[in-house]
């Protein structure tokens, strides 16, 4: 019997700079306070969550219910990334913990 190992309801929000265009890509160049304001803003909308960022990707991890794919695009525009919201993938349960090509 083939089960699947994961039955958690974890997603992954996924944003990597070359599949960005370069005017979105200065939100990756977040600084710790707009981060510590984003931490705020994830438990203020009610989710389980993380925002992680790089030089070149940003994620948001989060637990159960929540529309974390609307949550990151709006906060990516809010921050100076207007239209990324089409470059963010999305991963759920299984496919959130596997590895993934960029």
């Amino acid at each position: 019997m083939n089960r699947s190992m994961f039955r958690l309801p974890l997603h992954i929000a996924s944003l990597t700079a070359p599949a960005v265009p370069p005017e979105c890509q200065r939100a990756f160049g977040a600084d710790g306070a707009r981060f510590r304001a984003a931490d705020v803003a994830i438990r203020d909308a009610g989710m389980c969550a993380v925002l992680l960022g790089t030089c070149h990707r940003m994620e948001l991890i989060w637990w159960g219910a929540g529309d974390g794919v609307g949550w990151l695009a709006a906060w990516l525009a809010a921050h100076g990334a207007p239209g990324s919201a089409q470059h963010v993938q999305r991963f759920d349960s299984e496919s959130a913990v596997r590895d993934r090509k960029s």
